[in-house]
């Protein structure tokens, strides 16, 4: 059976993107990818990306709460950059319960 009929192409992307993922260090999981479809979203001024083919709950990231205000700008900042120029970002995470906590990230200016 054709698994892309199935479920359909999301689902596809969401397990191909999900495949991408790769191991950092114990502890921590990192993804590359060219982040046009994810979903940057702000809440009081915190960045959080969606859809990102993370292991995460509807892949969910991010920052630590203990960042600073020019740290989330700057994550603001290299995801759209990276949107715009369509070139991949590294971001690395952790993984702790339900939380997914971006730990570094940069843009890939291959």
């Amino acid at each position: 059976m054709n698994i892309v009929k199935k479920f359909g192409w999301m689902s596809f992307a969401l397990v191909l993107g999900g495949l991408c993922a790769f191991s950092t260090s114990a502890g921590a999981v990192g993804i590359t990818a060219v982040p046009t479809a994810w979903k940057l979203q702000s809440y009081g001024g915190n960045p959080v990306l969606w859809y990102t083919g993370s292991s995460c709950a509807s892949g969910q990231l991010q920052p630590d709460a203990s960042w600073s205000p020019d740290q989330m700008k700057l994550l603001w900042a290299t995801i759209m950059t990276a949107k715009a120029s369509q070139l991949p970002v590294n971001i690395n995470y952790t993984i702790s319960g339900s939380n997914c906590t971006i730990t570094d990230f940069s843009l890939d200016a291959q």
